[in-house]
């Protein structure tokens, strides 16, 4: 069977997050073009610098702009703030946002444990973004990137637990959701050779609309 790249995006719930629709669109391509011009290798491999940096690449392409490690008052409503820094800040042509990521691995093969895997890491970046000053206009972001992983006696399965995935991904309660399986990274294997990992998905949440 001839593998293609499976990938897309969905802005769920547009709060205040629809101008992220284009840099949705353009993640997926970034993801892809490393795996083209780096046979063998995977952007979403590394740690959750690498996931962000791939994210402000994906920002740039689409016409935004932003800087990773951004310095910037930090503090919650009624506390003194004080001096910090976020992973990331993006402006658009409506708005501007601060970016608390985090990075995680999840098995593709185990769909009874996607929940509590996402929703924990996913958590974590949002309980970052609480932390992260929204005055100024600024709109706090909370993003949880996810590196799948598939044992090598499970490739039979690959395909199905991608596309019952990619269906989970949009049945949930996310504000917006990215995913990017590269052709190209499907029967390559990593570390000791037993093991894939075939694709990448990001999680957006808005923090502020919380509030």
């Amino acid at each position: 069977m001839i593998k293609k790249t499976i990938q897309g995006y969905m802005v769920k719930k547009r709060k205040n997050i629809n101008s992220w629709e284009k840099l949705l669109e353009m993640w997926p391509k970034v993801i892809e073009d490393y795996s083209i011009a780096v046979p063998g290798d995977a952007a979403y491999f590394y740690t959750e610098q690498t996931s962000v940096g791939n994210l402000l690449a994906a920002a740039w392409m689409s016409g935004s702009v932003g800087v990773v490690e951004f310095q910037h008052k930090k503090g919650v409503k009624y506390r003194r703030k004080w001096s910090g820094r976020c992973d990331l800040y993006l402006a658009t042509s409506k708005d501007e946002f601060l970016v608390e990521a985090k990075h995680s691995v999840v098995s593709l093969n185990s769909s009874n444990q996607w929940s509590d895997v996402i929703d924990g890491v996913l958590d974590k970046a949002l309980a970052d973004a609480k932390n992260t000053s929204g005055t100024h206009g600024y709109i706090s972001i909370g993003v949880a990137f996810f590196c799948l992983t598939m044992p090598q006696s499970k490739q039979d399965d690959m395909e199905d637990k991608i596309n019952e995935l990619v269906e989970y991904l949009q049945k949930n309660h996310y504000d917006a959701v990215a995913w990017c399986f590269p052709k190209q990274n499907r029967d390559i294997l990593f570390d000791d050779e037993t093991m894939f990992y075939p694709g990448t998905f990001m999680i957006v949440k808005n923090w502020s609309a919380m509030e």
